[in-house]
């Protein structure tokens, strides 16, 4: 099952890499001739508003092929206003870079989900987010959403008001303390003891034997969160494309999984997804994470590293067509110059299939070949 949703997840992270190109084309007056859902020949297939819409059987892929797009309509395609041929030069890249564009905005709107709803923000007041079992805390009836109010500091002979979390913290050096706590609406006068608890480390510590209280960000909290692991997942994209160049057959041998990896490897986290039994907070844990966020968060990464790839300045990249579109003028005027873009060009052609060839095959052998092996050796 775990298998089928990651499929899915796939098909739908190039769905709107593909769904980018056609709403940029469709709204700068560009022709798209076909728009295909997976590859390979099309099961389902209707026309509409002059675009043939299909289904293809193979999931891990699709395509927008626009009018003119291929050099053998380019005859065609000068007599046609609408082909891709005889648009301007900015609505080409804008053409080119939605797709990459809707990748990250995919990738980011995961993002926000999951920070508004998954990443709590400490309060730093006096609100108890839960109480640690067999602390004093808990044997006196401190609970999850008490509110510590004051404290008397025998020092000062004065009450204090409590303003943060800290300051709970802080009066343990006071020993055995008598606090104000609000519970249940009403006032009630606690004593508490530092308690000296050993944690997985075997580490003592005294602890005041609660942990702080945390709310939902609000809208500009979300943001930054999720502009954070926007920025997370540039950074680690940009890393692995520095290996790529600095140690490639380290990179390639070890690090690069293609398709059939990243449907093994996130199937294995949508499985345990499925299988989870919802936990719930407990005193000692005020909130928890489901599965299931780390599945969503690592197709936003992967998002992210696909909008980052068609960007790459290679053909047939979005990236490559790019530089090719901003270098045309130049490159009919001069058929040297031209000869050796199309060398280059066809070297990042090569060089990018051999990837692709490779790749494909280290995850066919790693994921299929030896499992069988294991199977039936």
């Amino acid at each position: 099952m775990g298998i089928i949703i990651s499929i899915l997840s796939l098909s739908f992270i190039i769905f709107i890499h593909e769904l980018g190109h056609l709403i940029a084309s469709k709204r700068l007056g560009v022709a798209v001739e076909t728009f295909s859902i997976g590859m390979g020949k099309p099961f389902v297939k209707v026309h509409w508003n002059g675009t043939d819409y299909g289904l293809s059987p193979f999931p891990l892929g699709g395509y927008c092929k626009l009018k003119g797009e291929e050099k053998n309509d380019e005859e065609e395609a000068k007599i046609s206003p609408d082909s891709y041929l005889m648009a301007p030069l900015w609505k080409k890249v804008i053409v080119l870079v939605s797709g990459s564009f809707m990748n990250f905005l995919g990738a980011f709107l995961i993002l926000l989900v999951l920070a508004t709803n998954y990443v709590p923000i400490p309060t730093n007041s006096g609100l108890i987010g839960g109480v640690i079992p067999n602390s004093h805390a808990e044997a006196i009836g401190l609970k999850k959403g008490d509110i510590f109010l004051n404290y008397f500091d025998p020092i000062t002979n004065k009450t204090v008001k409590i303003n943060s979390f800290d300051e709970i913290v802080k009066s343990k050096d006071l020993g055995a303390t008598k606090f104000t706590v609000e519970q249940n609406g009403k006032t009630r006068i606690i004593t508490l003891t530092p308690t000296k608890i050993t944690d997985a480390n075997g580490v003592e510590q005294e602890l005041m034997g609660i942990v702080i209280g945390h709310r939902k960000p609000n809208a500009v909290e979300s943001i930054k969160a999720a502009s954070i692991f926007f920025y997370q997942g540039i950074t680690d994209t940009a890393t692995a494309f520095k290996g790529l160049v600095i140690n490639p057959i380290k990179t390639v041998t070890k690090d690069l999984v293609g398709p059939i990896g990243i449907v093994k490897m996130t199937g294995t986290v949508a499985n345990q997804a499925i299988k989870e039994t919802p936990a719930q907070p407990s005193s000692s844990t005020p909130f928890t994470v489901p599965k299931f966020v780390e599945y969503f968060f690592i197709w936003a990464m992967i998002s992210i590293n696909l909008g980052i790839m068609n960007m790459l300045p290679i053909p047939p990249l979005d990236g490559g067509k790019i530089v090719e579109e901003c270098l045309s003028p130049l490159l009919k005027k001069n058929k040297f110059i031209e000869k050796g873009f199309k060398a280059v060009a066809s070297l990042g052609v090569l060089s990018l299939l051999a990837l692709m060839v490779f790749v494909y095959g280290k995850d066919f052998f790693q994921y299929i070949i030896k499992p069988l092996n294991s199977l039936f050796g």
